[in-house]
């Protein structure tokens, strides 16, 4: 793709994924593909053949939306974990790396779990501040 188009694209894309329904990105999509097709066929064919994978977020709320969509909270529980990891450095056996990784995991659960609980005690949308981890169940069902 030319890169004075490239700009261009990547505005349409993101209206695209933060379009209300599913409807409303389907027709962005089109149009997209529309404009684009002749300039860069290839990215056009995978933007159609990846769409629907890329929009299974839809059926989300919105306000969880671009939280699923990204790999952020996989990233930081990721950091978390390698952090835990270098403090100990050498691991005895693949059971004491099991216990500190699930260490780890269990206190990520309690704190949103504790988060979710209190929002919704209090009568408040969810808020997930500025150290989201993932989403628990609750939080979608809820």
């Amino acid at each position: 793709m030319p890169k004075k188009y490239i700009e261009g694209i990547k505005t349409e894309l993101n209206e695209m994924l933060n379009c209300e329904t599913l409807n409303e990105a389907r027709e962005k999509r089109d149009a997209i593909i529309a404009d684009y097709s002749d300039i860069a066929e290839p990215a056009m064919v995978c933007l159609d053949e990846g769409f629907d994978d890329a929009m299974t977020v839809m059926v989300l709320p919105k306000r969880l939306r671009k939280y699923m969509r990204t790999s952020n909270h996989i990233e930081r529980l990721n950091r978390e974990l390698k952090r835990r990891s270098n403090v100990i450095g050498i691991f005895p056996n693949a059971e004491s790396i099991n216990r500190l990784m699930g260490s780890g995991q269990l206190e990520v659960h309690a704190y949103n779990h504790a988060t979710v609980i209190t929002a919704l005690h209090r009568g408040r949308d969810l808020y997930w501040g500025s150290r989201p981890f993932y989403v628990p169940l609750l939080a979608i069902c809820g």
